[in-house]
């Protein structure tokens, strides 16, 4: 451990977790063998985080879940929100500007170089998702397994790739 680190009653640390930070970590929360928080984190009651995860910089609210080997970075996620493993939130712009968001239609600079996304309440990830910096996922939205959000998703909406596969004679 290195920073302030609270970690309520009824959680489970498994081996190898490692914290560096100021953390947070709610009741009857389990933090998966491997996983990191550091930089400032809250994680909320009941929540997961799964096998070699990763959270940095974010609020996870209460009820959430976070699979194996997933990276969430400088990012808010509401309650119920499954993200499911090897998902990976980006939070930085390839040309390093500051990350903007879409608030009512206008791009809005955030003036934070590293900024990933905000997901309302409800929002549920299939494994192998990419998240681009800056986009807002609406409230109870499923989004299927290998999809790249690339922009804003609007709330109750089910998005999934759809991939032809061509099988031939070697």
């Amino acid at each position: 451990f290195s920073g302030k680190v609270i970690i309520e009653s009824g959680c489970k640390v498994m081996s190898r977790a490692r914290f560096k930070g100021n953390i947070y970590i709610g009741p009857g929360t389990i933090i998966g063998n491997s996983a990191m928080l550091r930089g400032n984190v809250s994680m909320g009651a009941n929540s997961l985080l799964g096998l070699s995860g990763e959270v940095k910089n974010s609020l996870m609210l209460e009820h959430s879940q976070v699979g194996p080997m997933t990276t969430i970075h400088e990012s808010i996620a509401e309650e119920r929100c499954f993200i499911g493993g090897t998902t990976r939130v980006s939070n930085l712009r390839l040309d390093q500007k500051n990350v903007d968001v879409l608030v009512d239609g206008k791009s809005v600079d955030t003036g934070r170089l590293q900024f990933g996304t905000i997901l309302a309440a409800g929002v549920r990830f299939g494994g192998a998702c990419l998240i681009l910096p800056g986009r807002k996922i609406g409230r109870e939205c499923e989004i299927g397994p290998h999809v790249v959000v690339s922009k804003n998703i609007p709330a109750k909406k089910r998005i999934i790739l759809k991939q032809n596969l061509a099988v031939s004679d070697i």
